[in-house]
């Protein structure tokens, strides 16, 4: 296994505790599990990033899970905050909803999400999920630097 500072780290927000309960299981699964750090709302998160932006030696997460239910607009406005911060904006934000809705789809994009991704509650379904998302994004994707 890799040393924890070799591991990426992944920040996700999510309200929900049995589904940051099974994010973090699955992610677990890797053959290099992340770090994973979670806040249950965009306000903590925010707080959480801007916190370590001002620290010298602070670690960015790699890539930032963002859940946006129950609150969309909230979730919106944490997207929106995250993506205008010079220091934030490179790290891809994946935007997970329960919403398959052309128009929802289309407003995240159109926040600079990265990724939109129509979440599930079935445990084995949100595994296969998140297992894609790992191995896409953290070993075939070339993520920028700090």
């Amino acid at each position: 296994m890799a040393d924890i500072q070799d591991r990426p780290v992944i920040l996700v927000t999510e309200s929900d505790l049995n589904q940051t309960t099974l994010i973090k299981q699955a992610f677990s699964q890797g053959e290099v599990p992340p770090k994973l750090i979670s806040y249950p709302n965009g306000q903590e998160t925010i707080e959480f990033l801007l916190d370590a932006c001002q620290q010298v030696n602070a670690v960015l997460p790699n890539l930032i899970l963002l859940n946006l239910e129950p609150q969309v607009e909230a979730g919106q406005q944490t997207l929106i905050a995250l993506k205008s911060h010079p220091k934030l904006r490179r790290i891809p934000i994946l935007v997970l909803a329960l919403s398959d809705q052309g128009d929802d789809i289309l407003h995240s994009y159109t926040l600079r999400g990265n990724c939109y991704l129509v979440k599930t509650s079935d445990p084995s379904r949100l595994n296969s999920l998140i297992q894609r998302i790992q191995r896409f994004w953290l070993e075939i994707v070339t993520l920028p630097p700090e």
